[in-house]
């Protein structure tokens, strides 16, 4: 058997399980500006209940300095369903070189 492409708890060590399909994630620069809103998947784990946002679409949906962004970001607000991540990505931290 398989396992193919899945998420795991490492605190569990069990399987994420799908929470939320196609949620929108407010991505923001360093210093809280709005930058980018990206489609997503949240999911959660089913014995310590910690979430996880995965599944991020290839390419953003819009960014802040095109037209309409602001009003795109007002109907992900209205339905619930806008997340925001501060900042942009930052660098890998630094591994313990443990898995378990």
């Amino acid at each position: 058997m398989a396992i193919g492409i899945g998420h795991v708890c490492v605190d569990c060590r069990t399987w994420m399980m799908p929470l939320k399909n196609d949620i929108v994630v407010l991505e923001t620069f360093e210093d809280g500006r709005d930058y980018k809103l990206w489609s997503a998947d949240l999911g959660i784990c089913p014995k310590c209940k910690r979430r996880m946002i995965y599944g991020f679409g290839a390419s953003c949906i819009t960014e802040h300095y095109m037209e309409g962004f602001r009003e795109t970001k007002e109907l992900y607000i209205k339905a619930g369903i806008l997340f925001t991540v501060d900042g942009c990505p930052n660098g890998m931290v630094k591994w313990d070189r443990r898995t378990n």
